[in-house]
């Protein structure tokens, strides 16, 4: 019986090499696996997940970088004002004075974040020269060489401590979110092979299907030039064979479609005729649930969950109005003035200053409240969206284990089915030669066969999907039964993606 199974996909093969589909000798035949590894390696999925995770690494990388000291120059050469302005003279009566003046400035200064308590420390110096032009002409310094100064709010929420735990998740997620995106690309990858190949086997079949219902219509015209079969029976056989002509230009038509898909996903050039070789198997797997339900939820808690909740809690801290807000700083240091800048330093004095300020609503009709009962709800919002997500998430896990355990005893039951109608279609086509049995019999059997076989593709193209969905949710390999290995991109080049 599997024998004859066997011949049937042998036959499709060789159509594959064989058939009229315009195959030329630039034709490029892929296996299961070379879409996968060109998919992996070359499609624009894959340059796009190599480019989010780049980006990703640089964003957990700014994030270190801004708790470090910054130093920075700042410069103005020069400021230069002409204009007639309103000035306030020491008899208190404003005036119209011309300006006609130049400010300069140049600054240095150091800050450092303290990121356990949310404040500023900064050291920084300055000098500053303001030149008067015209008929008074002067020129005149200010410097304050060294100045210390610290600024903190007293009560407002510090995000510091929850952005380094929710960083610290980010850097952990960063090793598998690479590895995931390859799998999902093997989902996409899987989808479009499935097509293509699903295409090429509706025209083989059709093509299969043609050749026998044009040897039966010989026959048939031999048993209707002898009566031994009626004009009706006779009709019904055209009728079939013009059904197979039809559908073989339809998946014809089909093929263009999904070879061009598949195509520009693995970026291949247009004029290269593509075509994929037969995979109907499907591998016996002992599916490990807990396990994979164990190491999904791992992942899944590691890499989302936690994530969000830190995420959404940092959110709802940000926007939650306090009663009281206070803010204080301090500062110390030099400063001094001078028309000489050679005398600017030799009278330095000191400079200090404090300043904290409290802020509290004593009535706001109640303001502050609703929009903290809003911030509220939406915390309550994303926690609850992160459950049913999980909830979501688990669901489609065991539907994707569930389909893989039915997949392969369906691909059994397929590979019999379509074993013995090929028995039975050999057995038929002699019996209806001499006339015992109806030809609608033979064309029952003949479009169960092909039916049979365009749903063992279906199930095997289901088969590979869920379970390359298995290992991107879970990082685990039903068939090896072992971990994933983990992967890293290589660099792409940002001008060398724009030129592509």
């Amino acid at each position: 019986m599997l024998s004859n199974f066997n011949s049937a996909f042998a036959f499709i093969v060789c159509l594959f090499a064989s058939s009229n589909l315009k195959a030329q000798a630039d034709t490029v035949y892929l296996a299961f696996e070379d879409v996968l590894k060109i998919a992996q390696e070359s499609s624009y999925l894959a340059t796009n997940s190599r480019l989010a995770w780049e980006a990703n690494s640089a964003q957990l990388k700014i994030y270190k970088l801004s708790n470090l000291p910054s130093l920075k120059l700042n410069t103005t050469v020069p400021n230069f004002t002409q204009s007639i302005s309103t000035v306030t003279q020491p008899d208190g009566i404003d005036a119209f004075v011309t300006r006609n003046q130049a400010n300069s400035s140049l600054s240095l200064s150091l800050v450092q974040p303290i990121v356990f308590t949310g404040g500023n420390l900064s050291i920084s110096g300055n000098i500053n020269r303001i030149d008067l032009f015209g008929s008074n002409q002067q020129v005149s310094y200010s410097s304050a060489p060294f100045n210390l100064s610290y600024g903190q709010s007293l009560f407002n929420y510090n995000p510091y401590f929850d952005q380094k735990k929710a960083n610290s998740l980010k850097e952990q997620k960063l090793i598998f979110e690479f590895t995931q995106a390859l799998e999902n690309i093997n989902v996409q990858a899987s989808k479009l092979y499935f097509n293509l190949y699903m295409s090429q086997v509706r025209y083989h079949l059709a093509s299969q299907n043609l050749s026998h219902f044009g040897k039966l219509l010989k026959i048939a015209k031999e048993q209707l030039d002898a009566a031994r079969i009626s004009e009706i029976d006779f009709t019904q056989i055209e009728l079939s064979l013009l059904d197979a002509q039809l559908e073989k230009k339809k998946s014809n038509a089909n093929i263009f479609t999904a070879e061009l898909a598949l195509k520009k996903f693995l970026k291949m050039p247009k004029g290269q005729l593509l075509r994929v070789f037969e995979n109907t198997s499907v591998p016996a797997l002992q599916m490990d649930k807990e396990k994979i339900l164990t190491q999904a939820e791992s992942i899944n808690k590691l890499t989302n969950s936690d994530i969000r909740k830190i995420e959404s809690k940092i959110n709802f801290n940000q926007g939650y109005n306090k009663l009281i807000t206070s803010d204080v700083s301090l500062s110390l240091g030099t400063n001094s003035s001078s028309a000489d800048f050679d005398n600017l330093f030799n009278n330095l004095q000191q400079r200090q200053s404090i300043s904290f300020t409290l802020k509290m609503p004593i009535f706001d009709w109640g303001l502050r409240k609703e929009q903290n009962n809003v911030t509220k709800m939406k915390w309550d919002l994303d926690i609850q969206k992160i459950i049913e997500d999980y909830n979501g998430f688990e669901i489609e896990l065991l539907d994707d284990i569930s389909t893989i355990e039915e997949a392969q005893e369906y691909s059994e039951l397929c590979k019999k089915t379509i074993a013995l109608c090929e028995r039975q279609i050999q057995q038929m086509q002699e019996v209806f030669k001499s006339g015992k049995i109806p030809f609608s019999d033979l064309v029952r059997v003949i479009n169960k066969r092909s039916e049979v076989y365009l749903t063992l593709v279906n199930n095997c193209d289901l088969f590979w999907e869920k379970l390359f969905s298995i290992r991107s949710k879970s990082l685990y390999d039903p068939i090896s039964q072992s971990m994933v290995e983990l992967r890293t991109p290589s660099r792409v080049p940002f001008v060398e993606t724009m030129a592509k």
